[in-house]
C-alpha cells in the first residue's frame, strides 16, 4: 500500500487557501481571517499561505475577485438562453440570491466589510461586477419590452438598481436569519413582486 501523500498543485493549494478564507469570513467575520486561522483550516503553515499570499489584502482581493468572475460568467451564459425575459428574470433573482446564500462570506465581505476596508482594489471589483449585472439585466429588460411584456415607458437603469437592492435585502434577511434559502418564504414574495413591477 502506498501511504505517499499526494502533493497539491500550486493553484489547487491556491483555491483551498481562497475557499477557507471565505469559509472563516462567512463564519467568523473578516477580523478572524488571519496567517494563522487559515493555516489551521487549510493543514499547513503560515509560511505555507505566505508563499501564495503576501497579505491579508491580497487573500481578500483574490477571493472578491475569483467569486464575482465565476458569478458574472454563470449569469452570463443564463442572459443568452433561448427563453422569455421574464423566465431569464426569475432564473436569475434565484442563482444570484442563492449563490449569495450558499457562500455567506461574500455578502458579508461585500454589504458589511467593505465599507471598512477601504481597499481600492476590493472596490473597484465590486463596482465593476455590479456595473456588469446591470447591463445584463439591461438587456433582458429591454428583450421583455420588445417582446411586449415589459412596459416600455420603465424606467431600465432605475429597475437594475431595485434588482440589486432587493437582493442585498434578501440575503441579509437570510443571514440574519440563518434559514434555508429553498425554505424562505419572503423570497419569492420579492423576487414575484419585482417581476409584477416590470410588466404591462
Amino acid at each position: 500500500m502506498n501511504d505517499k501523500k499526494i502533493r497539491k498543485s500550486g493553484s489547487e493549494r491556491r483555491a483551498e487557501i481562497l475557499q477557507a478564507a471565505l469559509d472563516i469570513i462567512g463564519e467568523q467575520g473578516l477580523g478572524q481571517l488571519t496567517f494563522a486561522a487559515l493555516a489551521s483550516r487549510v493543514g499547513i503553515s503560515d509560511a505555507g499561505i505566505i508563499k501564495y499570499f503576501s497579505s491579508k489584502s491580497d487573500i481578500i482581493y483574490e477571493v472578491t475577485a475569483s467569486f464575482t468572475e465565476s458569478l458574472l460568467k454563470e449569469i452570463k451564459l443564463m442572459s443568452i438562453k433561448d427563453c422569455s425575459a421574464t423566465e431569464k428574470i426569475d432564473e436569475l433573482f434565484r442563482m444570484h440570491t442563492k449563490t449569495l446564500m450558499n457562500n455567506c462570506g461574500i455578502p458579508r465581505l461585500v454589504f458589511i466589510e467593505t465599507i471598512h476596508l477601504q481597499d481600492e482594489r476590493v472596490c473597484h471589483v465590486i463596482t465593476n461586477t455590479q456595473l456588469q449585472l446591470r447591463l445584463m439585466l439591461a438587456g433582458i429588460i429591454n428583450q421583455g419590452i420588445e417582446e411586449g411584456v415589459i412596459r416600455g415607458s420603465i424606467d431600465v437603469e432605475s429597475a437594475t438598481f431595485t434588482y440589486l437592492a432587493l437582493i442585498q435585502f434578501s440575503v441579509s434577511q437570510h443571514l440574519i436569519k440563518q434559514e434555508d434559502a429553498d425554505q424562505e418564504p419572503s423570497f419569492d414574495r420579492i423576487k414575484a413582486y419585482f417581476i409584477r413591477s416590470l410588466l404591462n
